[in-house]
């Protein structure tokens, strides 16, 4: 790669922004750095670098209290729950599953409300797909 294009820049705007690495000093002075000087390869690579182990640390351990998390992107099709302790791995279940009765019981304040809400806006971030 000589130069790089609008597109590529848009691209890890986008990834930056999705990834949560937007917000980082580090990310925001070698994104400047590459603005200053397109041709620069050494920066572009330090940066798509970051964006890629950012991404992977996303879908082994998603932060489920991140404006954009990616649990439910994890498997397409699927509805993110929330993470299984000890190791954080994600629950999810398929649309299918939500045919017949659930029982979803706990003390107050436990929950139980935002869970349905949480599974019905993914529901409707299916339907809008």
């Amino acid at each position: 790669m000589n130069q790089i294009t609008e597109k590529d820049i848009n691209d890890i705007i986008k990834r930056a922004q999705k990834t949560g690495r937007n917000r980082e000093l580090k990310f925001s002075k070698l994104f400047n750095l590459l603005k200053a000087n397109p041709a620069d390869v050494m920066v572009y690579n330090l940066i798509i670098e970051m964006l890629k182990e950012a991404e992977m640390n996303d879908l082994v351990d998603p932060d489920p209290f991140r404006a954009t998390n990616p649990i439910s992107n994890l498997l397409p099709g699927t509805i993110g729950l929330g993470k299984v302790p000890p190791k954080g791995v994600p629950y999810l279940i398929y649309p299918e599953m939500l045919t017949t009765h659930m029982l979803i019981c706990g003390r107050t304040g436990g929950g139980k409300s935002n869970l349905i809400f949480l599974i019905l806006l993914q529901l409707l971030e299916m339907k809008n797909d």
